[in-house]
């Protein structure tokens, strides 16, 4: 990224310079691997995705979701894992028990994102 260049030394515009000296000076952090739950197991990402299928109606966590942007990455691998012949039976189960979708038609994807939009991480320009 820009940020990340621009802490290791590479010259920027200065008026990029003064930009991030201003987000830095009012405490914006430009790390967001702290919205990563390293430690979550499998089963804590289940429960996370039971309560959002509750709120939501669905198991179709965007992939970059405000809430909880793991979440989005962990269905990605479920569905990936179960392609890949690397899910377990038990989680494979326990995923159809609350109506886990494996495949969505990429029109209903298009669609859920915009409707989600507001709820989503876009890249930001600096």
């Amino acid at each position: 990224t820009k940020y990340q260049n621009w802490k290791d030394g590479e010259v920027m515009h200065p008026e990029m310079e003064a930009q991030f000296d201003e987000l830095k000076a009012l405490g914006f952090n430009f790390d967001i691997s702290s919205c990563y739950e390293k430690t979550r197991s499998w089963d804590d990402h289940y429960e996370k995705l039971v309560e959002y299928k509750a709120q939501n109606g669905n198991a179709r966590v965007p992939l970059k979701w405000k809430a909880d942007l793991r979440l989005g990455k962990w269905v990605q691998l479920q569905r990936k894992a179960k392609r890949t012949k690397k899910l377990s039976e038990e989680h494979h189960e326990k995923l159809e028990n609350i109506g886990f979708e494996w495949e969505i038609p990429r029109e209903e994807q298009q669609q859920q994102q915009q409707e989600q939009e507001p709820n989503i991480i876009t890249q930001a320009k600096v």
